[in-house]
């Protein structure tokens, strides 16, 4: 599955599984909102099919019901079926929806041309190290495993999991590029969503700009190019928004408030910092019907279906681990002194390397985070300088009453921001937000006479120009050549792992037995490795010596290897870490300082070294 030999196969497999998993979701969720048809509908009908099928894997794969020799027969089944279904019940409107979506506007083009670059990245081999650690590299670990189950030596298979759900069964159903696939297709629904949300009062062409604007900034782009998590975040919020729009505002439902519950309860079971949108709730505050017993009934039903379609994702690390945020929080549920050095250091990765902290910071970030890419590990180009100013008018307005119903809004904005900035300051994980000040800029720019909107536009576009993340056009051409097959997938490759990484890969893949029991020590990507493995770094893990420096010499370590049946050990200090902390470098010396002894009195026998990384065999 994770195989160098990657082709024009493999395309085919991730495009024909990623149109599947649409036609089940879209299908599930249309039986369920039949009625529904509003601008948008078809974005909701797709999550919550999405979500609904998500719950059903995640259930059956975390029981062991659902094996992974019949996930592809199964997938593939209810495609056959849903799509023949659909077909059908279209057949005789074919020809008016040919003609009604055949002829792309040219602002819907321009709001969706970032995404014909980021295809080339989608299609081609994953490299980033989030996904070869643990985002594909956890649910190739479950594929082997045969179930969904927590790993002591990665504590990122301790994750609530929504997203992880749905790469574990794109990997099985499509191969390596299909989670990647699946993240841009969602990224393309919110775009989709954000221009139906910003077209009423805007003209196309307005509409298409600041949805451009907001779509190819560095961290969505980022985000959007990976099989990342935070694109099934920001899309389960754009769709509560739409809902809100449509479903409560208008005319509260319950079927909207249990949809806009559902969204919110999956868009917390991805990650921890999903479970802010939460906070989504006081949207409901804005009641044309005011009163104590109407805002109960609403917080109740959203509350409900928000509790039921995250608890179990939050239930599973509780269970395997006895903490259902693991690995955060780990002093409050554990008196292990290992496990709360481990957790200690996976919240330093978030709040140490990133942001600017203090009072100064917090009123700063919002305009620093136009252009700031170093500081908070991404950026929304100048022109989000443009777009927070409007939303500040915005604001001025809604103070004055001529917009009451977006106060909520801004509160929830309020709330997005301060929860980013005193948790993990970098640029992706407050895209929700930023999202919203998008959304909230329409609200005064509509009310600039047309000229002058017309030339802040043009400025508004200028600035998208001048800040667009040309680094990840350059790295998406080069994916597109890996996909055409002008740059072999071995030299993709190693140009975006860094020296060494691949070398190794190779070696252990070719020359180690079959039966090896591999550790992986100060180099945790193990996506590739085509032999049972296990992570060592300390720190990281909490299973294997962490804290390092507790260790008293060479032969602690040698004891820990064969307790463990650890037959072999690939060593190397990457440069492409991104989270190391000098701090946790320096504790971990003297372990360095003792495997380099063990390789000396030859317990670790060389096998292969090259470029700073080296494989040994334990004797």
């Amino acid at each position: 599955m994770n195989d160098l030999s990657y082709n024009w196969t493999g395309v085919f497999m991730a495009l024909l599984s990623v149109c599947a998993f649409l036609s089940i979701s879209y299908l599930t969720g249309s039986l369920l909102l039949k009625k529904i048809s509003f601008p948008g509908a078809a974005v909701l009908k797709i999550l919550l099919g999405l979500d609904i099928i998500t719950l059903l894997v995640f259930i059956s794969a975390w029981s062991g019901i659902l094996q992974t020799a019949i996930i592809k027969p199964v997938f593939y089944l209810a495609f056959l079926l849903s799509a023949s279904y659909l077909t059908y019940k279209n057949f005789i409107l074919t020809k008016n929806r040919i003609d009604k979506y055949s002829q792309i506007s040219a602002p819907v083009f321009l709001m969706l041309l970032p995404g014909l670059f980021i295809l080339g990245r989608s299609l081609s081999l994953p490299t980033s190290w989030d996904e070869l650690t643990y985002q594909l590299a956890v649910p190739e670990r479950w594929i082997n495993a045969g179930r969904i189950c927590f790993f002591q030596d990665n504590p990122y298979s301790g994750f609530p999991s929504f997203a992880s759900v749905n790469f574990h069964l794109m990997l099985a159903t499509g191969g390596i590029a299909a989670p990647r696939t699946l993240v841009l297709i969602l990224w393309l629904l919110s775009m989709g969503t954000l221009y139906i949300l910003l077209r009423p009062g805007l003209s196309k062409w307005t509409a298409g700009i600041l949805t451009f604007s907001f779509g190819i900034g560095n961290a969505v782009m980022m985000s959007a190019g990976s099989a990342y998590a935070d694109i099934f975040i920001l899309v389960h919020f754009s769709a509560m928004l739409l809902i809100s729009r449509h479903m409560i505002f208008k005319a509260p439902t319950v079927r909207g408030l249990i949809i806009f519950g559902v969204f919110a309860g999956a868009a917390a079971s991805v990650k921890l910092t999903g479970i802010v949108l939460a906070a989504s709730l006081i949207v409901l505050f804005y009641s044309r019907k005011k009163g104590v017993m109407e805002m109960t009934r609403r917080f109740s039903i959203c509350i409900a279906a928000f509790a039921f379609t995250s608890f179990l994702f939050y239930l599973r690390p509780f269970l395997e681990t006895g903490n259902p945020f693991y690995p955060y929080c780990q002093n409050l549920f554990s008196g292990n002194a290992i496990s709360i050095e481990m957790s200690r250091y996976h919240h330093m990765i978030g709040s140490v390397k990133f942001g600017i902290n203090g009072l100064v910071g917090f009123f700063t970030s919002p305009f620093l985070i136009s252009f700031e890419s170093s500081v908070f590990d991404g950026d929304y180009g100048l022109q989000f300088l443009v777009i927070l100013s409007l939303a500040i008018a915005t604001l001025i307005l809604t103070i004055k009453s001529k917009t009451p119903w977006l106060k909520p809004f801004f509160a929830l904005v309020l709330i997005l921001y301060a929860f980013w900035f005193f948790s993990s300051q970098q640029a992706r994980f407050l895209m929700p937000a930023v999202f919203l000040v998008f959304y909230l800029s329409k609200f005064s720019l509509k009310t600039i006479p047309l000229p002058q909107r017309n030339i802040l536009l043009g400025g508004i576009l200028i600035l998208t120009v001048i800040s667009a993340p040309y680094n990840i056009f350059k790295d998406c051409l080069l994916s597109w050549q890996n996909v055409f097959g002008t740059i072999k997938n071995e030299d993709y490759l190693y140009s975006s792992t860094g020296p060494g990484y691949l070398k190794a890969v190779d070696i252990i893949n070719r020359k180690l037995p079959e039966n090896t029991k591999l550790m992986l020590i100060f180099e945790n990507r193990g996506f590739y490795i085509r032999r049972n493995y296990v992570l060592g770094t300390p720190f990281v893990q909490e299973k294997f010596f962490t804290p390092p420096d507790k260790l008293s010499s060479s032969a602690d370590i040698l004891e820990t290897l064969r307790r463990n049946n650890i037959s072999h050990l690939l060593i190397g200090l990457s440069e492409n870490d991104p989270d190391r902390i000098a701090a946790y470098v320096d504790r971990s010396a003297n372990f360095a300082k003792l495997l380099g002894l063990l390789i000396q009195d030859g317990k670790l026998k060389t096998i292969w070294q090259d470029e700073g990384f080296g494989v040994y065999e334990v004797k």
